[in-house]
């Protein structure tokens, strides 16, 4: 089974403009995502990260192939991530494309499967808002 095909970003609800939007894979209603601040990102322990896999990196439900997929991020996403990893697993806290469980996981490097790398670091001046 093959995952439905991205929908271009379109806003259903009238809010902020700063605050993103998703809509889940029936289209049903927009659901605002808060944005995380930089400086509270970095009281949390929380580090900046990139996708670069292309088109996207799934996001598992655990730090191995075989979880759940629960998600994906796009290319050219930036994510918060806590320190917490198992082997190239990093575990995502903070998407700001969409509401993610704490148990949401990345692979930051899938050249064992064939692919390249997934994720790069980002410093504090780059950091997803």
């Amino acid at each position: 089974k093959t995952a439905p095909p991205a929908r271009p970003y379109k806003p259903r609800a009238k809010v902020a403009a700063e605050v993103p939007f998703v809509t889940d894979d029936v289209g049903a209603k927009a659901v605002p995502v808060p944005a995380l601040l930089p400086e509270t990102a970095r009281k949390e322990g929380l580090l900046a990260w990139e996708v670069v896999a292309t088109p996207y990196v799934a996001v598992r439900s655990k730090p191995k192939a075989t979880g759940k997929l629960i998600a994906q991020l796009y290319a050219g996403e930036r994510i918060w991530c806590s320190e917490d990893q198992e082997g190239d697993w990093i575990r995502v806290r903070h998407a700001p494309s969409q509401t993610l469980p704490p148990e949401a996981w990345v692979l930051s490097d899938a050249t064992e499967f064939g692919n390249g790398l997934c994720l790069k670091r980002v410093d504090d001046d780059n950091a997803p808002s």
